[in-house]
C-alpha cells in the first residue's frame, strides 16, 4: 500500500528533481520543435504551391512569367527559412544534450539564444520576400503564415498587411511602391531581425550574469 501511495506522491516529485530531467526535457523540446517544423515546412510549401498555381495561371502571360520567377525566388527563401531554423532546433538540442549543465537554470541562456536567432531569421525572410514582391509587382508565394503569426507579438513589421499582392498600374506606381513599401519593409526587416537577435542575447547575458552573481 505504501508503494502504491508513493507512486502517486513522491515518485513524480523524485522524477522531476532528478539529474538531468530538465535536460533531457529541453533536448526532447527541442528535437520535437526541430520536426515539427520541418514537417510543417514541407506540407506548406506543397499545399500552398497547389493555391498558388491556381491563381497564377488564371493571369495574363506577361503577369504569370513574374510570378513564375517570384515563386522560385520565394521558395529560394521560404526553403532556407525552414532549414535555417530547423538546423538552429536540432543544434540547440545537441548542445543540451552535451552540456555539462543539468539543471534548467544553466540551461535557458542557451534556450534564449536559440529564440534569437529564429525570431531574427523569420522577419528578415519577409521583408525580403515582401521587396521582391514590389520589386517584380507580384502577388508573393508566402508559405510561412503560421511562423509570421507566431512572430506577430514580437516583430514591428504588421507583415500579413503588406504581402497582400502589388499590382500596379504604372510607371509611377510601381516606384512609389518599389521605394515607398518595399524597401522600406526590407529595412524594417533587417532592424526587426537585429533588435530581436540582440535583444534575446542581451537577456541571456544579463540571465547568467545574474545567475552568477547570486552563486557567489
Amino acid at each position: 500500500m505504501e508503494k502504491l501511495i508513493a507512486l502517486f506522491t513522491s515518485k513524480p516529485a523524485d522524477t522531476i528533481e532528478s539529474d538531468g530531467f530538465f535536460k533531457k526535457s529541453f533536448r526532447f523540446m527541442f528535437l520535437f520543435a526541430a520536426i515539427v517544423i520541418a514537417a510543417y515546412g514541407i506540407y506548406s510549401l506543397v499545399a500552398v504551391a497547389i493555391d498558388y498555381f491556381k491563381m497564377v495561371f488564371d493571369l495574363e502571360a506577361f503577369q504569370i512569367i513574374r510570378h513564375l520567377l517570384l515563386f522560385l525566388l520565394c521558395l529560394v527563401i521560404s526553403v532556407l527559412t525552414y532549414v535555417l531554423i530547423t538546423g538552429a532546433l536540432y543544434h540547440r538540442a545537441k548542445l543540451i544534450l552535451g552540456d555539462t549543465a543539468i539543471n534548467i537554470v544553466d540551461i535557458m541562456p542557451g534556450v534564449f539564444k536559440t529564440i534569437g536567432i529564429i525570431t531574427a531569421i523569420i522577419p528578415f525572410a519577409v521583408g525580403l520576400i515582401g521587396f521582391l514582391s514590389t520589386l517584380l509587382a507580384a502577388t508573393p508565394f508566402f508559405p510561412m503564415e503560421e511562423l509570421n503569426g507566431i512572430m506577430a507579438g514580437l516583430t514591428i513589421i504588421d507583415m500579413p498587411s503588406i504581402l497582400s499582392g502589388f499590382g500596379v498600374d504604372g510607371f509611377e506606381e510601381y516606384i512609389k511602391q518599389l521605394f515607398g513599401t518595399g524597401l522600406v519593409v526590407l529595412i524594417l526587416s533587417i532592424f526587426a531581425a537585429f533588435i530581436n537577435l540582440v535583444a534575446m542575447y542581451l537577456i541571456s547575458a544579463l540571465y547568467k550574469m545574474v545567475v552568477d552573481f547570486l552563486r557567489k
